[in-house]
């Protein structure tokens, strides 16, 4: 399965509803993104948002998953008009 085929199949994603991604940074060394199943919101995303952010970054010191980093002005975010276009720059499953 390649990678745009994946991030459309929610139902296998194994730490869902995240995903992590990543893509070579600017210094060779690996950027890390998290994008969330869309499907989750009342109403579907127009955009496809990438979070600058690992999963390691969201499990607290309880071990418990924190999604802080969804209303966080301090976490990057990248938005995309598409899976497509999240792929076209780089992006790959992790």
């Amino acid at each position: 399965m390649d990678n745009q085929e994946f991030i459309y199949r929610t139902k296998v994603w194994p730490c869902w509803p995240l995903l992590p991604l990543k893509r070579p940074g600017p210094d060779g060394s690996n950027e890390c993104g998290i994008l969330i199943d869309d499907s989750l919101e009342p109403v579907p995303a127009t955009v496809c948002v990438v979070y600058m952010t690992n999963m390691f970054d969201l499990v607290g010191r309880t071990g418990n998953l924190s999604t802080d980093f969804l209303t966080n002005a301090t976490v990057a975010r990248i938005e995309y008009t598409s899976v497509e276009a999240i792929l076209a720059d780089g992006w790959i499953v992790d």
